[in-house]
């Protein structure tokens, strides 16, 4: 499917699914790593133990969060966004 999904579409997908990929940035290296994860709309919450993981996100609180549905080769949906790391302890 090509096309953009309206707020209702996002949530659902957000909502639906328990693996995500973060992505993250920290000197001059793209890292990306699948994460499960936990949807309140806003804010997207995942649990991690020490590495490098969290080092990068210390380091630069600028990330991408990307989930996906895979219906058919030609038939998926996917949910990506921005925003700022913020660990909670």
């Amino acid at each position: 499917m090509i096309g953009n999904l309206n707020y209702q579409e996002i949530e659902e997908v957000l909502q639906d699914q328990l693996i995500g990929r973060i992505g993250c940035h920290l000197n001059g290296k793209t890292y990306i790593f699948p994460i499960s994860y936990a949807y309140n709309d806003p804010h997207v919450y995942i649990f991690s133990l020490e590495g490098k993981k969290l080092d990068i996100m210390r380091g630069n609180a600028e990330v991408c969060f990307e989930v996906e549905i895979v219906h058919h080769v030609v038939n998926w949906e996917s949910v990506v966004a921005s925003g700022t790391f913020e660990e909670l302890k």
